[in-house]
């Protein structure tokens, strides 16, 4: 769909479009365009399994390359509880989003990736997650990114080095099947950027796939 974002106040319209997502030499390409189309002043677009894809417990490896993000760019490969539709009581599990606001005000937006856990707590939006702030680009190369599923924790990994732990026990939603959300937003809440102007990061950006992986 053209939405833009469910709420977050994005400055893209999601297409099916060739431009916006594609296979190319092997990889699965999601790009991001300047260009105006339904009232957006950029194109982007967003796979969803939530109908094909869904699943409990397991090992996820992704490889992973992201555009340049400075500024305003905001890829995210992360997954919502498959059993409920209404969030944040479904369960929320972000397995990498990139291009925070605070990075971007602290010049490390290229540096910085974050994992996050959402859910509902008494009635309240909970959540909780870890930022990895590497030393060097991470927007110029392939990177590993794994999450490993039990009943009783939630570990992550970026290439190979394990940055949070989890432990879902109190939490049952995180023992419900959940699919998969992989996107590249422009703007919106989490980098902060409201302003079409404000987008400053090279545009067309790709946000290239190798693979997905689950094991279980």
């Amino acid at each position: 769909g053209n939405n833009n974002g469910w709420g977050n106040a994005e400055l893209q319209c999601y297409t099916d479009r060739n431009e916006n997502v594609r296979t190319e030499n092997g990889h699965l390409v999601i790009e991001a365009r300047r260009e105006n189309m339904d009232g957006c002043a950029f194109t982007s677009a967003r796979l969803i399994t939530r109908d094909k894809f869904a699943f409990r417990y397991g090992t996820i490896e992704a490889r992973i390359k992201l555009p340049n993000l400075r500024n305003g760019l905001w890829p995210a490969f992360w997954m919502l509880g498959a059993e409920n539709p209404t969030w944040p009581d479904q369960g929320e599990i972000d397995i990498m989003e990139a291009g925070p606001a605070e990075a971007i005000a602290a010049g490390t937006v290229n540096r910085k990736i974050l994992g996050t856990f959402h859910w509902n707590h008494q009635g309240q939006h909970a959540q909780y997650g870890r930022d990895l702030l590497l030393p060097y680009d991470i927007t110029n190369d392939f990177h590993d990114y794994k999450l490993t599923w039990s009943p009783t924790e939630i570990r992550m990994y970026f290439d190979g080095q394990e940055y949070m732990v989890f432990d879902t026990r109190p939490l049952p939603v995180f023992q419900k099947r959940f699919y998969f959300v992989l996107n590249l937003a422009v703007g919106g809440n989490f980098p902060n950027i409201h302003d079409p102007n404000g987008i400053t990061a090279p545009l067309p950006a790709q946000l290239l796939v190798d693979y997905i992986r689950v094991s279980q």
